[in-house]
């Protein structure tokens, strides 16, 4: 492995956003930038996102460019995939999420490397927090987390925030099992390592939540049929 970290952030319309996100991470690494790729998968053309790249003209920052709309979770498979460094990182590429946590994971797993935490993950519910989320929301993933607990046995504060820091070995042992290719990939990715017996500790984030507070009954019944649909491949591979 050549390199200490590889953060994979997908894109789906993000437009010129991206680059300012890619900006905002490689500000964290002022001293040892060349030990840092910055992987960004674009989950379809985005002309405006993939011109705001080129313009940054980073040689650490790697773009591909997926023909059409996988999904986020097929982009996170992808840039998994080809990771080489030591550690891997999923990170969202709008800027609802301040990445300065991606720091303190770090800090745990290199502290850690006989103690089998193989997962550092940003949760919403860390007491150290900072958040600016609707309260809508808050109450949704709280009712998420009970369902993910009774479903899967997975004791875990929160799946979906959008900041996960792995070891890259870990996470190797388990990403050719997935078949998530939307938003249900990181929750998938989390059971398998449970599976496995890797630990997975939650830090803090701050979370400036920018989009509209509003949950559908169509978004619900979207949520729903595909924790549903998880539920029912993970029994099929225990038999």
């Amino acid at each position: 492995m050549s390199n200490m970290l590889t953060v994979v952030m997908p894109a789906h319309n993000e437009g010129a956003v991206v680059a300012e996100a890619v900006e905002r991470v490689i500000r964290l690494f002022p001293d040892n930038s060349d030990e840092i790729v910055i992987h960004i998968i674009l989950d379809g053309p985005d002309p405006p996102a993939l011109q705001s790249l080129n313009q940054l003209n980073r040689a650490n920052v790697k773009v591909t460019e997926l023909g059409e709309n996988y999904g986020k979770g097929h982009c996170l498979r992808v840039g998994a995939s080809e990771s080489s460094s030591v550690y891997t990182a999923f990170l969202d590429s709008d800027l609802d999420i301040d990445p300065i946590s991606i720091l303190q994971g770090l800090e745990i797993l290199e502290n850690n490397k006989f103690e089998n935490i193989g997962c550092v993950y940003g949760s919403k519910f860390h007491p150290n927090s900072v958040l600016s989320y609707p309260p809508l929301r808050t109450i949704a993933s709280k009712v998420f987390k009970i369902i993910v607990k009774i479903l899967f046995g997975l004791n875990i504060d929160d799946s979906q925030t959008g900041l996960k820091l792995f070891r890259s070995s870990d996470l190797q042992r388990v990403i050719g099992s997935t078949k998530e290719n939307r938003f249900m990939f990181d929750l998938e990715v989390m059971i398998l390592l449970n599976r496995v017996g890797v630990k997975m500790v939650p830090v803090p984030v701050n979370l400036n939540y920018k989009y509209s507070s509003s949950i559908g009954i169509k978004s619900i019944v979207v949520l729903g049929a595909q924790t549903i649909g998880l539920f029912l491949r993970q029994v099929r591979k225990r038999k």
